[in-house]
């Protein structure tokens, strides 16, 4: 299920934590795709990976286990992409 949809059908739990695990799982997948781009073209950028880096501290439970599932897969992709940029930066 997409992010959305697991927020759209569940409501009320921890509105804060969801808010702002929700907005941190659509800024992860915003870079993921940049991720993509820049290894499409070689590229690790140094801000792209602090920028996963620090998405990935953020990281809490909401109490919803619909959205604690789905933030851990998305964590999961940011923590292969990010190792792969480190990779290509020689890191």
């Amino acid at each position: 299920p997409s992010l959305d949809a697991v927020l759209a059908l569940q409501g009320g739990l921890a509105p804060d934590a969801r808010s702002r695990q929700a907005r941190r799982g659509r800024r992860l997948l915003d870079a993921l795709d940049r991720v993509r781009a820049a290894l499409l073209n070689g590229v690790a950028p140094a801000a792209l990976r602090e920028e996963l880096r620090a998405l990935g501290r953020q990281a809490e439970t909401t109490g919803d286990d619909g959205l604690d599932a789905l933030m851990r897969e998305i964590d999961t992709r940011a923590a292969v992409e990010l190792a792969k940029l480190d990779r290509a930066a020689g890191v």
